[in-house]
């Protein structure tokens, strides 16, 4: 995650694949923290590409 916005003008991002976020107790510390660098959205598996898509043609 650290890695994947190398300059201030530039937009990233991440596919989380992985429900432990969501349904263990460290997941929630882990998206507790995350949160407070990031901005989390959920989307579905079927329209994934079309948000990242729109997500990172916005403006920042």
């Amino acid at each position: 995650i650290g890695r994947s916005q190398r300059r201030p003008d530039q937009r990233s991002a991440i596919l989380l694949l992985d429900n432990r976020p969501l349904v263990k107790s460290y997941g929630k510390l882990f998206l507790k923290e995350v949160s407070q660098e990031i901005s989390l959205e959920r989307t579905k598996l079927k329209t994934f590409d079309e948000d990242i898509q729109t997500f990172l043609q916005k403006e920042s």
